[in-house]
């Protein structure tokens, strides 16, 4: 029996989530990791669209692969966009890829859910704009 083999998209300035989510998986499993390319300078709602589209592009290629399941790793794109669009995307991901797909900031409220977390404190490193729509998309 083979481990989890799992396709990871996040943008092209991630330098850890890769080896963080490898060392979660069990033993046997696999990450193919694909950079999302973006413009200079943050990512903002002005650009997100382009962004995404970039993310739809890229997600093709696991149509093709040995992946069980996608992981859409950009959680500051989820939170700017909200969890609407982010289920969208989600489903857009899916459509363009074959596979299941997982964003990290829908897993997030879905663990915060079946904990029955309350309270939460949240440690980013992210601008005031992305915390404020954290806050809104919890």
């Amino acid at each position: 029996m083979h481990g989890i083999r799992v396709g990871l998209m996040v943008p092209i300035n991630n330098t850890t989530m890769d080896r963080e989510l490898t060392a979660w998986l069990p033993e046997g499993s696999s990450c193919q990791t694909l950079k999302v390319p973006r413009g200079p300078g943050l990512l903002t709602r002005e650009t997100i669209p382009a962004y995404v589209d970039g993310a739809i592009d890229l997600a093709g290629q696991y149509a093709q692969g040995a992946t069980d399941i996608v992981a859409y790793g950009c959680t500051a794109a989820g939170f700017l966009m909200g969890p609407q669009a982010d289920a969208e995307l989600s489903a857009r991901l899916q459509r363009a890829s074959g596979r299941p797909v997982v964003t990290t900031a829908n897993a997030m409220v879905q663990i915060l859910l079946r904990t029955g977390a309350r309270r939460i404190a949240v440690v980013t490193p992210y601008k005031n704009e992305v915390n404020q729509q954290l806050t809104r998309y919890l």
